[in-house]
């Protein structure tokens, strides 16, 4: 994990110190349709695998809301649904114990912040927390695990935006992904 923090960190600072060194010859009216000029929501997929391995994978949708508060960076607050798919074994020692369960599936409520590099990438941060709806064998149904995440994106000029970013869940137990995320933001 912190190898994975450590290359997500040089990318960034690396991309942020080289657009610090260049200075906007950008039209004034090409700003206006920056993607950081007003409020919006996105709706997405999202699709994702733990790391290591402890289940198939996460699959889900999250609908989110920016708003601008500075230069470039935005506010953000999503909420979602993601189902953790449990790999063979996991199902067979539920089994063992008499639970029928193929996953759990989780309401991710987060805020974050957002910062755009340039007009197209830019890095994010959000934290929050994940809410059991049903499954899972360490949580009890409707308890929280605290979520934490970082990554980065590209957002094209029709709406379309693509990030990627490594997420933290814990509780009693600790859940780890790398995850896609496939949006598209309206105004």
């Amino acid at each position: 994990m912190k190898n994975i923090l450590l290359t997500l960190a040089a990318i960034s600072g690396t991309a942020w110190s080289t657009f610090a060194q260049t200075s906007s010859t950008l039209p004034k009216d090409s700003l206006a349709n920056a993607p950081d000029s007003g409020a919006h929501f996105s709706f997405g997929l999202e699709g994702g695998r733990t790391v290591p391995g402890q289940a198939k994978a996460i699959l889900g949708a999250s609908l989110k809301y920016e708003l601008p508060f500075a230069a470039h960076t935005l506010f953000t607050a999503s909420v979602g649904y993601s189902f953790l798919s449990f790999r063979e074994e996991t199902k067979k020692a539920l089994n063992f114990y008499g639970i029928n369960q193929t996953g759990a599936s989780f309401l991710p409520v987060k805020v974050g912040v957002k910062h755009y590099l340039n007009n197209h990438f830019f890095v994010e941060g959000q934290v929050g927390a994940a809410i059991l709806l049903s499954g899972g064998n360490a949580y009890n149904r409707y308890s929280s695990a605290y979520i934490y995440s970082g990554g980065f994106g590209y957002t094209f000029k029709k709406g379309l935006e693509l990030g990627v970013r490594y997420e933290d869940w814990r509780k009693d137990v600790k859940i780890s992904q790398a995850a896609v995320r496939v949006a598209y933001r309206f105004k």
